[in-house]
């Protein structure tokens, strides 16, 4: 297992501030930077939530900024992908949820569908699945049968009910089944039965 330098470390949170910095570059960014050189002595998660701490402080405003922006450094950026995606799926989840609105969570719920193929949002989305479960799974339902494997993976591993290094979705938990039918859709069953036999409550 590699140590948490090797995954979350200085140059990753470099790499991440000239990422948002080329994507905004009117946007000052004093967090992310001073982040950098706060990760010693901290865990894997510890620094990935540090530094999403960072990126929302470093981009204020609504989740439609943030999420402007993420989308810019993606869509103009090689190099925005690898374990830099954990705090910034975090943050997108994170601002999300904090607007509250049904256009933010769509959104957000796609954005990170966009972005799960440079590493994973198999974490973040749990904040999303913690807001509004049947929802969220609804969504999830549809990306069982995506031609892009990525997202088929999002489905199956963002909802286990235990995940390692990611928060708990107790809702998962004390619903026992509730997402059975990820997996029978993820194996070959169509999604409409899929979502006809959920068992929402």
């Amino acid at each position: 297992m590699p140590f948490a330098d090797e995954l979350i470390g200085p140059h990753v949170a470099e790499q991440l501030t000239t990422s948002i910095q080329d994507a905004a570059p009117e946007q000052p960014l004093r967090e992310l930077p001073r982040a950098a050189h706060e990760l010693d002595g901290l865990s894997l998660r510890e620094r990935a939530d540090l530094l999403c701490d960072a990126l929302l402080a470093d981009v204020p405003g609504d989740y439609a900024t943030l999420a402007a922006v993420v989308r810019g450094a993606y869509h103009h950026t090689p190099d925005f992908g690898g374990w830099l995606l954990w705090p910034v799926t975090s943050a997108v989840a994170t601002r999300a949820v904090h607007d509250n609105s049904d256009a933010a969570f769509s959104d957000a719920m796609a954005l990170l569908a966009e972005l799960t193929g440079r590493l994973t949002s198999e974490f973040a989305i749990r904040t999303l699945l913690r807001h509004d479960l049947d929802r969220a799974l609804i969504i999830v339902a549809e990306w069982t049968t995506s031609t892009d494997e990525h997202v088929r993976r999002l489905a199956t591993e963002g909802t286990r009910p235990y995940l390692p290094w990611a928060v708990r979705v107790p809702e998962i938990v004390s619903r026992g089944g509730i997402t059975v039918p990820i997996l029978d859709a993820s194996t070959g069953m169509t999604v409409s039965t899929c979502v006809a036999r959920w068992p929402i409550t």
